[in-house]
């Protein structure tokens, strides 16, 4: 019998909206061995919807750290940070003991570089593209980026007018393959959901 694997997926803002909709997606997508939790902070980040200003990962990062920790304590083999910043990945790897510790970011990339050999990935705002671009020359995929394409929208309008959200996403990424020479196409937004499968239809 195969051994089961015990996952938590952290939203690391204190706005829990959305978790159900990040607990199904998760459940069509798991192994069946796969036990994921998907849990939000409630504390003392309050009621942030998003992350898009350094001063919001600030607020929430003694809790996110302290979330790591205890869910490493707790038993959990892996948790998955929910925000495409991958705030504090690193710090959060160097507390989580055995515990696996993913960011969206990096682990997208590694996907996509499998996958083809340049990517772009589509954002928000023009703003978020400062902290993204750091992150991808930290982890060493600089040479490998086409693009960041950003479609003129906040961490909470993604989720308001699916056919407005899917439209921008989808000339952006029509942009990034014609103009940038992009090979494959990140959503760099964990709200972002929902669009990959129309992304694969067109």
């Amino acid at each position: 019998m195969t051994d089961q694997i015990k996952v938590m997926y952290l939203n690391p803002i204190g706005f829990s909206q959305y978790d159900s909709f990040f607990a199904e997606m998760i459940k069509e997508n798991k192994f069946p061995n796969t036990e994921v939790h998907v849990t939000s902070f409630t504390s003392s980040v309050g009621l942030m919807d998003n992350l898009e200003y350094r001063t919001f990962n600030m607020l929430m990062a003694t809790d996110l750290i302290k979330a790591t920790r205890q869910a490493s304590k707790e038993g959990f083999d892996a948790l998955i940070i929910g925000c495409f910043y991958d705030p504090f990945l690193i710090d959060a790897r160097e507390i989580s003991g055995g515990m696996v510790v993913i960011g969206p970011c990096q682990s997208s990339i590694e996907i996509a570089l499998k996958l083809s050999n340049r990517f772009s990935v589509i954002i928000g705002q023009k703003k978020w593209e400062h902290e993204m671009h750091a992150s991808v020359n930290e982890y060493g995929y600089s040479d490998f980026l086409s693009s960041f394409r950003n479609v003129g929208m906040s961490v909470s309008e993604f989720q308001k007018d699916h056919l407005e959200t899917e439209s921008k996403l989808m000339n952006a990424a029509k942009l990034a393959i014609e103009e940038d020479h992009a090979e494959s196409i990140i959503l760099g937004c964990t709200l972002e959901f929902n669009f990959t499968k129309r992304y694969r239809k067109n």
